[in-house]
């Protein structure tokens, strides 16, 4: 599964320290604790302003004394680039660039946005400066606010994880949850496909250090709650689960921290295999009349040699019994003669005139029958 840029600790340090101190009013964050100016260098152009809730219900609260914060509005720039020259700036007065981070955090519904974070110290003083990109109120440019205090409070040894990334305080993202999180995760990532199967994937990170413990957790709480276990397997790097209820399979694919991630990681990927409500192809002929209640997932036609050819693969939720011995019934009506049907194969071919058919029928371990109607006819 791709990952996706999620953030580490910014605002940890930014916003906790920004957001603790944070009240959230008509959709945007009004800080509340802050001396006199910085100073920090401002970027040209820069309009102080408070920082969108947007953002800010992506940082952690943190209850932070003696800091100061400004957060600022920059038109047409990105976080890259403000970070860039805080880069230059800081440097040049002498600081140390102590820890750096860069992104892509989606924010449904605004979309995703470039953020990142870089740290400065001197002496015993730090600066943070944590800028968020993209559009979102009617503007489009970059967010960032500059957090300055002591060391030791503003940037504990440690909180930046010697370069690792982080995991955040707080969920980043939200959505549908179709098994029960592994206890105090945090969701990473959240995204949906279909529509068939209606797929739900999922990222959470774990403070959890021993990946085998949560796979162990998980093993446990689904297999008790009725699902069976397909395919399973654990290693020093990976335990990966995969299980099946009915007509839902998920997998489990949980990796222990790394050298550039200081947590666990736990992806989940949880499919639907429900029949789907209507056709997901346009059947623009169907030779014989489909099963009731059957929807097409499949369709095919070409002419070859003078000869149609239709191919349209069904979906139902009855029984492949039920279903091979309607067509067994309802063909003979349709004009057609049943030439061959062995029972035990749910299959069969039919003739009418210069027209053959085959009617295949499976059934399928994920609750659902599927029919295979193949056609030759005259173009």
């Amino acid at each position: 599964m791709q990952q996706r840029g999620i953030a580490p600790v910014l605002l940890a340090v930014i916003a906790g320290l920004v957001v603790a101190a944070v009240a959230v009013v008509a959709g945007t964050a009004v800080l509340k604790r802050g001396g006199g100016e910085t100073g920090v260098p401002v970027y040209s152009g820069s309009k102080k302003t408070p920082m969108p809730s947007c953002f800010v219900g992506h940082l952690w609260y943190m209850e932070v004394e003696g800091i100061t914060i400004h957060t600022y509005f920059v038109e047409g720039k990105t976080a890259s680039e403000i970070l860039d020259w805080y880069r230059r700036e800081m440097t040049e007065k002498g600081y140390e660039n102590y820890g750096v981070f860069m992104g892509v955090l989606p924010i449904p519904p605004h979309g995703s946005f470039e953020w990142g974070w870089m740290a400065f110290r001197k002496g015993n003083r730090a600066v943070v400066v944590g800028a968020f990109s993209g559009t979102t109120g009617g503007q489009t440019g970059c967010w960032y606010a500059v957090a300055e205090g002591p060391l030791d409070k503003l940037m504990p040894p440690g909180a930046l994880g010697g370069g690792q990334e982080q995991l955040p305080g707080s969920d980043q993202v939200s959505g549908v949850e179709p098994i029960s999180r592994y206890p105090r995760s945090i969701m990473l990532w959240h995204e949906t496909s279909g529509p068939w199967p209606d797929r739900i994937s999922i990222i959470y990170g774990s403070s959890e250090n021993q990946h085998r413990v949560i796979g162990s957790w998980f093993k446990n709480q689904l297999t008790g709650a009725g699902w069976s276990i397909l395919d399973e397997s654990e290693s020093g790097e990976e335990v990966v689960l995969w299980l099946r209820k009915g007509e839902n399979e998920v997998g489990l694919y949980i990796y222990p921290p790394d050298e550039e991630r200081a947590y666990s990681r736990i992806e989940v990927v949880f499919d639907c295999w429900r029949v789907p409500a209507g056709d997901l192809k346009q059947a623009r002929s169907e030779p014989v009349q489909r099963y009731p209640g059957a929807v097409v997932i499949e369709y095919l036609d070409m002419v070859m040699a003078g000869m149609k050819n239709i191919i349209i693969t069904y979906v139902s939720s009855s029984g492949a019994d039920t279903v091979f011995n309607w067509y067994l019934s309802s063909l003979p009506q349709q004009g057609w003669q049943i030439l061959t049907y062995p029972p035990s194969e749910r299959g069969l071919s039919a003739s009418r005139g210069s027209e053959t058919l085959t009617v295949n029928v499976s059934p399928n371990e994920r609750q659902y029958t599927e029919i295979e109607v193949t056609y030759w006819g005259p173009a």
